[in-house]
C-alpha cells in the first residue's frame, strides 16, 4: 500500500513538472501595433514642368509602374549640348596631345625652352581637364532626364500625393517628396516590451506575428536601445514580416507577437 502511495506521488510530481515545463516553453504572446515596413519618397532633382501624373493615393501599382513625369524638352537638349560639348573635345585633346609630344621632342633636341615644354604642357593638361568637365556635363544632364520620369521601385500603396499636372517644381519642391509609397508586400510589427524580453532577442530572430486569427513568420529588424516612456520600463522592438501585396493589412490595426 505504501509503494501504490509512492508511486501514485511521483506520477502527481512528474505531470506537475511537465505541466510547469509546458508552461515556460510556451510562447509569450505581446500586443503590436501594424506598421509600413518601408516607405519610399519619390522626388527629382530639377526644375521642371510636370507632364503627367499617373497615380492617385490608395491605389496600388506594380513595381515599375510610372508615378510622374516631368516635360523633358529642356533636359534633353542639355543632354544634346554636352553630347556636342563632349563630341568637340577630342580633337582638342588629341591635338594638344600631338603638340606636347612634338615639343618634349623637340626639348629632348635642346631646340625647345623649359618655357615653351611648359606652355605646350600646360595646353594638354588643360584640354585633358576640359574632357573630363564635359564628361562629367554629360553625366549629369542624363542622370537628371533619367529621373524626369519616376517609377515604383517595388509593388507598393500610394499613401501620400503632392503633384499635379501642370505644377512647376522650383526650389524647394525639388527636395520635397512628390509622391510617398509605402512597401505592400511587407509590414511592420512595433511592441513595446521590457528591457529584459528585449535581452532575450537578437536582430534577425524569427518571431511569429499573428494578425486576425492567422500567423504569419517575421523576422526582428530593430531592437530600440533607449527606453520610449518616461518611467524608461518599456523599449520598442519591431518585427518585419511578409504579407500578400494585395492584401489590406492597415496600420494601426491590433497584432500580437509571439515570443519565444
Amino acid at each position: 500500500m505504501k509503494i501504490k502511495i509512492i508511486k501514485t506521488g511521483l506520477r502527481c510530481w512528474l505531470a506537475g513538472s511537465l505541466f510547469l515545463f509546458a508552461l515556460s516553453v510556451q510562447s509569450a504572446e505581446v500586443a503590436a501595433r501594424l506598421g509600413w515596413a518601408e516607405l519610399h519618397y519619390a522626388s527629382v532633382p530639377v526644375n521642371g514642368f510636370v507632364d503627367s501624373v499617373f497615380v492617385q493615393v490608395g491605389q496600388r501599382v506594380n513595381k515599375g509602374e510610372k508615378l510622374f513625369a516631368l516635360n523633358t524638352a529642356v533636359l534633353s537638349a542639355k543632354v544634346k549640348q554636352a553630347q556636342a560639348r563632349v563630341a568637340a573635345a577630342y580633337p582638342a585633346l588629341t591635338d594638344a596631345q600631338r603638340e606636347y609630344r612634338d615639343a618634349q621632342a623637340l626639348y629632348e633636341q635642346t631646340v625647345l625652352s623649359d618655357v615653351e615644354l611648359q606652355h605646350a604642357k600646360m595646353a594638354f593638361d588643360i584640354a585633358n581637364a576640359k574632357l573630363g568637365e564635359t564628361k562629367a556635363l554629360l553625366t549629369e544632364a542624363t542622370v537628371k532626364l533619367s529621373r524626369a520620369t519616376q517609377y515604383a521601385p517595388w509593388a507598393a500603396w500610394v499613401i501620400n500625393r503632392n503633384i499635379e499636372s501642370g505644377q512647376v517644381i522650383t526650389g524647394d519642391l525639388r527636395i520635397q517628396p512628390l509622391i510617398v509609397l509605402a512597401r505592400a508586400d511587407a509590414r511592420l510589427a512595433v511592441a513595446q516590451v521590457s528591457y529584459e524580453v528585449l535581452s532575450q532577442l537578437q536582430l534577425g530572430q524569427a518571431i511569429k506575428v499573428r494578425y486576425r486569427g492567422q500567423d504569419y513568420t517575421g523576422s526582428v529588424q530593430s531592437m530600440a536601445m533607449t527606453p520610449g516612456d518616461a518611467a524608461g520600463q518599456s523599449y520598442a522592438l519591431k518585427v518585419v514580416f511578409a504579407v500578400d501585396p494585395g492584401g489590406l493589412f492597415k496600420p494601426g490595426d491590433s497584432v500580437s507577437l509571439l515570443l519565444p
